[in-house]
């Protein structure tokens, strides 16, 4: 069975184990699958989704076998994570989250041993990301606004805020400056994602990308172009600071692989980029993954260098502030941490110590490399039982 993002639909295929035989079994329109696994009983496959346009919503649904009908066993405003069924296939145990509820932490470029270092309090009560400005302040997103603040959370500056409730990625500056570049999703009610640009003000926004979904932009220090994801495309994506058409990223493909999840970074000299993918292991049965570096330099001529990382990782890796290794969180004991690893292969190391199990996604050095900031965030989750309320057992 495989799920192929990357097209207007979600293609599922079958797989006879025998013959090594592929056929079609479903094609699900303006879907993208996030994972799926047999319902009891042999009714079909159970399918945690989201719409093309709405890839922050994830719902279930049940796939029929053999017919391969689709309907949705959920549809409201939560979203869900399924775990298993029931032998009969009536009932459903599935994880529902709310929050996330977040901490900024700013450490030595180095990492602590402190397990419960303080942290910084905000004008922000729901931190969803930050990122940090050219002249070393922080720039933040939560509780329906983006703000500018000095590292001690000071000295507020609003940049920008929407009636009702906004969800946006905190901005990052690209031009030397010029502009802020942000993920902004659906702003006038419509369900997608897009890209977005603002005067360091706050001011004369525009909408650079398109379609149902932009996310996670980063820029060089100087140049023209804003690299971005799109979710559907097996790899990054660049548009150009001043609009036009966007195009993958020239050398980012990798054969046999596709873009995994989440963000993607820049070397500190805006050379390489960094993205975490999906790929074919010669000799593996299964996907691994591995951190892509694109020489951007090399404008397509050259392929991208894949390296090994540890397969506990729990989001796309950063460059150091050096460029000689990258960083990215693994579990350990519990607990999860930043670890950093060498691209000379010499093995990683734990560089953050923290006990609890909040998770680490978010995490960025300063633009002088002195400081490590990461935000620390826990959700709330509740498991759910969901029951077919048309059977009669």
């Amino acid at each position: 069975m495989s799920a192929k993002p990357g097209k207007p639909s979600a293609r599922i295929e079958l797989l006879d184990v025998s013959s090594g035989r592929r056929q079609v079994f479903a094609s699900l329109q303006n879907k993208f699958i996030r994972s799926l696994d047999w319902a009891g009983a042999g009714r079909g496959f159970l399918v945690d989704f989201a719409g093309i346009g709405d890839l922050h919503h994830w719902q279930i649904g049940l796939l029929s076998y053999p017919d391969g009908e689709f309907r949705e066993i959920t549809n409201d405003t939560n979203s869900y994570l399924f775990q298993n069924s029931s032998s009969n296939g009536r009932s459903l145990a599935a994880i529902v989250r709310t929050g996330p509820v977040g901490r900024l932490f700013l450490l030595p470029s180095t990492g602590t041993e402190d397990p419960s270092p303080p942290s910084v309090p905000l004008p922000i009560g729901n931190l969803r990301t930050f990122s940090w400005d050219t002249d070393g302040t922080l720039l933040l997103a939560g509780d329906g606004k983006l703000v500018r603040t000095n590292t001690r959370g000071k000295q507020e500056t609003s940049l920008l805020r929407t009636p009702g409730t906004m969800v946006a990625r905190a901005p990052v500056p690209c031009n030397a400056g010029r502009y802020l570049v942000f993920e902004w999703d659906h702003p006038h009610g419509e369900k997608n994602v897009n890209v977005w640009r603002m005067d360091p003000d706050g001011s004369n926004l525009v909408q650079l990308t398109t379609g149902g979904d932009g996310e996670d932009p980063v820029c060089p220090g100087r140049g023209k172009w804003v690299y971005y994801v799109d979710a559907t495309k097996p790899q990054p994506m660049r548009i150009n600071i001043d609009g036009g058409r966007a195009e993958p990223v020239p050398g980012s493909t990798v054969p046999g692989g596709l873009y995994a999840w989440g963000n993607i970074a820049l070397s500190p000299d805006g050379q390489r980029l960094l993205y975490l993918a999906k790929v074919q292991v010669p000799g593996a049965s299964t996907l691994e993954y591995r951190a892509v570096i694109v020489n951007l330099a090399a404008d397509g001529k050259q392929g991208p260098e894949l390296v090994e990382v540890d397969q506990r990782i729990q989001y796309p890796p950063q460059f150091t502030p050096d460029g000689s290794a990258i960083a990215y969180s693994i579990t350990v004991n519990g607990a999860p941490n930043l670890w950093l690893q060498p691209l000379n292969g010499q093995p990683k190391r734990r560089i953050t110590n923290f006990s609890s199990d909040s998770y680490t996604r978010v995490f960025y050095w300063s633009p002088d490399g002195k400081t490590l900031g990461t935000i620390r965030s826990r959700y709330d989750s509740d498991v759910v039982l969901l029951t077919d309320s048309n059977s009669s057992q």
